[in-house]
């Protein structure tokens, strides 16, 4: 049998493996565009040949956007494994970070066929944070969200809902199909860190619900702590 790790010893070699990540990622994702680059361009070049039929050209113009949606999936990642690295908050919307979220999602949802809903407000207030801080909360509920909905053996619906609250508040609200995962496990404690971090909240309901409350922008923003993820 072997020796249980600590706590102490846990961190460290999960910190170990986020800054082994953190170098790794970025070399892959340029060895990766490498080869889209070149599939981009003969697809381009293909779809003006005559001699090829009309339907073959058609599916050929087609590829430079999914080449560019896949380059952009791997600047999403990139800039998720590279972390925080701004010395000052900015003001950001939460529904591009649950955009950029949910491209990062794209596959999980797609191969478990989980369907998503969303009922977002026209008018959300801008967020203070970091751009990838924001990402990290964002993906963090949804990843949790796919986790329970796939442990309950159906397909969703994963409902997500964007409210403007008084006090100029942003309220995040992803439904579950059955009670989630704790606060305390994994990916989702670091979204509730991070959510700490920006000055708001990440809670679980009764619904069941993870539900995100983060404080809106203001025009004097308060100086920024020095928060960068711990090692």
């Amino acid at each position: 049998m072997g020796k249980p790790r600590s706590a102490a010893q846990a961190r460290r070699l999960a910190a170990a493996r986020e800054a082994a990540l953190a170098q790794l990622v970025p070399g892959l994702a340029h060895e990766i565009r490498g080869p889209l680059t070149t599939i981009s361009g003969l697809s381009q070049v293909l779809a003006r040949t005559p001699e090829l039929p009309l339907d073959a050209r058609e599916a050929l113009a087609l590829m430079p956007g999914q080449v560019e949606r896949a380059d952009a999936l791997l600047r999403n990642l990139v800039a998720f494994a590279r972390g925080p690295r701004a010395e000052e908050d900015l003001p950001l919307s939460l529904h591009e970070a649950l955009g950029r979220a949910l491209e990062l999602t794209a596959y999980p949802l797609r191969a478990s066929a989980i369907e998503i809903e969303s009922e977002l407000a026209p008018e959300l207030p801008l967020v203070a944070a970091d751009p990838e801080e924001l990402l990290q909360v964002a993906l963090a509920v949804l990843l949790a969200a796919i986790e329970a909905t796939r442990a309950s053996g159906t397909k969703g619906p994963i409902r997500i809902v964007t409210k403007a609250l008084p006090g100029r508040v942003a309220e995040l609200t992803v439904s579950l199909p059955v009670p989630g995962p704790s606060l305390t496990a994994g990916g989702l404690r670091a979204g509730v860190e991070m959510a700490s971090l920006l000055g708001g909240r990440l809670e679980a309901t009764a619904e069941p619900a993870l539900v995100v409350r983060l404080p809106g922008w203001t025009d004097l923003p308060a100086p920024r702590p020095n928060r960068r993820r711990g090692k």
